[in-house]
């Protein structure tokens, strides 16, 4: 799973058909209008195919289908949650901002907040990587650890490429955080 935001990685040479993408009122690409998928599909095909394997890909944005799943019960919490303090927080004479769940509270964000004022874009949000939402969804996750990339671990990952230790190590540190 690859997350659309993705696209804004990309180097803009490489992507001249984004120069007739839409963008929105500050300039940024709409990433719903960029092909993500087939355009993954395509370099990961060609990567492998490099490497002397043979896999079928198939580009699916499950977007659709994961937003149309019933609620579970942390949904309804967290939207009541939400709908409720907005409401509060328009009531109350507040606007420009939306609402916040942490730490058990809810409090408004203004918009103007959110805005880097040298860029004129939406600041870079940072992941608390102490927090348990966040442990629990990086345990789901399969990556590449600095382990991989010594010893037993990575012979066995550069075997399967079909790369030298050390090619693999080269190819693949980057990904590692």
């Amino acid at each position: 799973m690859i997350a659309e935001g993705v696209a804004t990685r990309f180097d803009p040479e490489e992507l001249t058909f984004m120069k007739n993408v839409p963008r929105d009122e500050h300039g940024n690409i709409r990433l719903a209008e960029v092909p993500l998928g087939d355009m993954l599909k395509q370099r990961v095909t060609a990567e492998l195919s490099s490497l002397g394997l043979k896999t079928t890909i198939i580009a699916k944005d499950i977007g659709y289908e994961l937003r149309c799943n019933p609620p579970i019960s942390y949904d309804r919490e967290y939207t009541r949650y939400l709908g409720y303090s907005a409401v509060k927080f328009l009531v109350g004479g507040g606007t420009g901002a939306m609402i916040m769940l942490e730490d058990g509270l809810c409090h408004p964000i203004k918009f103007a907040d959110l805005i880097d004022p040298a860029t004129g874009k939406t600041r870079i949000r940072i992941v608390d990587t102490n927090a348990d939402d966040y442990h629990m969804a990086r345990r789901y996750m399969i990556r590449l650890e600095k382990e991989d990339l010594e010893g037993e671990s990575l012979k066995k990952l550069a075997a399967t490429t079909k790369l030298s230790p050390e090619e693999f190590k080269k190819r693949f540190c980057i990904a590692v955080g």
